[in-house]
């Protein structure tokens, strides 16, 4: 098997990677950061994130496994103590992958042009020099006005990210859900709005309309500034990212792991 290595990682990183080698020479495999049928990085969870977007069109054909040295995180089931069990996982039939389907934005610009951008956890949308104020459809049909800071839609991946910092509902990724939250809205006479988290189902589209001068977009850790744009559609795309895991994992385990122990 042909695999790439993916680090951010600045700590120890020679020593980890020299095991990586390693076990690699052992188990007949491959380093091969051009051609390659699994992605191993090394890092938290932002790494997983900037690993998916850097490999963004070959998703199709790859799967991605996560070692994390002494950081929790969701997209992580090795340690670096972990690193053979990778391999001899590897080695199985049967593996256990998961596959998570991509939030995909289009924006519609004045001119008539079109953007698109995918996300693994959330795309929000933020105005940082005034109040954003946005008209919220649901399938075409209007769900509020929201004044505030900003709106996110999150997958069911990326309930656990931000969207949980905001007060959002953790949901189990095994779900193909879209999350709206809202951040820091505004209430008072002219704005209202449900001032909760709306859980929807994988194929409802959420569209953000009104006057979006000087917003910036979000997707995972990437940012785009639009001034010009009128609507911003978002839905769950078909395209999908593979995540390996141990045989025992388990989401719950995850949860409790990173937020109650």
């Amino acid at each position: 098997m042909k695999i790439s290595i993916y680090s951010k990682e600045k700590e120890n990183k020679e020593i980890i990677l020299a095991k990586v080698a390693e076990l690699v020479k052992k188990y007949n495999h491959e380093i091969n950061n051009e051609d390659f049928d699994c992605v191993l990085y090394i890092g938290g969870d932002g790494t997983f994130l900037r690993a998916v977007q850097e490999n963004k069109d070959k998703l199709d054909d790859i799967f991605f496994i996560g070692i994390h040295n002494g950081k929790l995180g969701f997209f992580y089931d090795y340690t670096i103590d972990e690193l053979e069990e990778v391999f001899k996982d590897l080695e199985k039939t049967e593996k256990n992958i998961s596959k998570h389907r991509l939030l995909k934005a289009e924006l519609t610009l004045i001119d008539g042009g079109k953007e698109t951008l995918y996300a693994v956890n959330e795309i929000r949308i933020e105005n940082p020099f005034h109040t954003l104020v946005s008209d919220v459809y649901v399938d075409g049909v209007k769900l509020e006005t929201f004044s505030g800071n900003g709106l996110i839609v999150c997958s069911s991946l990326g309930s656990t990210a931000y969207n949980r910092s905001l007060g959002g509902s953790l949901i189990c990724p095994t779900l193909d859900t879209l999350q709206v939250t809202e951040i820091a809205p505004i209430f008072n006479k002219s704005y209202r709005s449900i001032g909760s988290s709306l859980v929807l189902s994988s194929d409802r589209i959420v569209e953000f309309v009104g006057k979006l001068t000087n917003v910036v977009v979000g997707y995972d850790h990437l940012t785009s500034h639009i001034n010009d744009s009128t609507r911003i559609k978002i839905q769950l795309s078909d395209q999908t990212v593979s995540i390996l895991h141990k045989s025992d994992y388990h989401y719950i385990n995850k949860v409790r792991e990173c937020f109650a122990e």
